[in-house]
């Protein structure tokens, strides 16, 4: 059996292959064909990392059993094939879902936590300069990129 540390690794690498299947996946458009060619392929990779390093792992990144949930959603348990393409917006590191897997408890969470400003903003106040209480931890705001305007058509010289 590996060690802890080679199937952690391993497992990682494994996600970084199932997350460049599901960026492809998320780019085709709805009834294209190659979805369930993905499905199959992020299922081969699935099978045989959780097969060789599960359970010697430690940890086990979420996205990769949130995406063996999904994709159990949409397989034939008799017959073991696809019967419909997975959602893949649905395979996320958050989704409520893996608590369902038993590798559940190798979960690997990250913790960020940002430094609070040191400078408060009223003496008779207790909050740092976001606003937040100075005890309490620093929150992100998630921002969403705006979609670049098209370039505009030059015109052909006649």
């Amino acid at each position: 059996m590996p060690s802890a540390e080679i199937s952690n690794e391993a497992l990682n690498d494994a996600t970084a292959q199932v997350m460049q299947v599901i960026a492809k996946g998320m780019r085709l458009k709805d009834g294209h064909p190659n979805h369930l060619r993905f499905a199959m392929e992020i299922g081969n990779i699935m099978s045989s990392s959780f097969q060789l390093y599960g359970i010697s792992a430690t940890m086990v990144p979420p996205i990769l059993l949130s995406a063996a949930m999904e994709m159990q959603e949409h397989v034939d348990p008799a017959r073991q094939h696809f019967v419909s393409a997975p959602t893949w917006c649905n395979i996320r590191a958050d989704n409520p879902q893996i608590q369902q897997h038993p590798l559940k408890d190798k979960v690997r969470t990250i913790v960020v936590s940002m430094l609070k400003p040191t400078m408060q903003t009223s003496a008779t106040t207790n909050a740092d300069a976001t606003g937040n209480p100075a005890n309490a931890p620093a929150t992100v705001a998630s921002r969403t990129r705006p979609k670049p305007k098209p370039m505009p058509r030059k015109k052909k010289p006649e």
